[in-house]
């Protein structure tokens, strides 16, 4: 795993995170606790969403057959995940997450809103 920081403020911004994605993630940590149970001592608690069954976090390759393996079960184009970013853009425009440029990105417009 490789971390880095944005490239700008407006990489760090806060943005609303969606009813049905907030749902998903309280059933996937619901997953990783079972998984966490199992593999007792063994498991790496590093903070990471995106872990394998031992708590490692995933790799760019592991991602990427992950997510093509998904996409082929749903009968779904395979897409590489770099491209799949404009749809989740337009997911969360239509969901009412602002898309705001770089340049009006302010540390008031940064913050989330309420009820977010």
């Amino acid at each position: 795993m490789v971390e880095k920081d944005t490239k700008s403020f407006a990489g760090e911004r806060q943005l609303p995170l969606p009813d049905l994605v907030g749902e998903a993630l309280a059933d996937f940590k619901a997953t990783q606790i079972a998984e966490k149970l199992a593999v007792g001592e063994r498991y790496e608690d590093n903070g990471y969403v995106l872990v394998d069954g031992v708590g490692r976090a995933l790799d760019g390759r592991q991602l990427r057959e992950r997510a093509y393996k998904v996409m082929a079960e749903n009968g779904l184009r395979r897409v590489r995940l770099y491209d799949a970013r404009a749809s989740c853009f337009t997911y969360l425009a239509n969901k009412g997450v602002p898309d705001l440029p770089a340049g009006q990105v302010t540390p008031t417009s940064a913050r989330p809103s309420a009820g977010t």
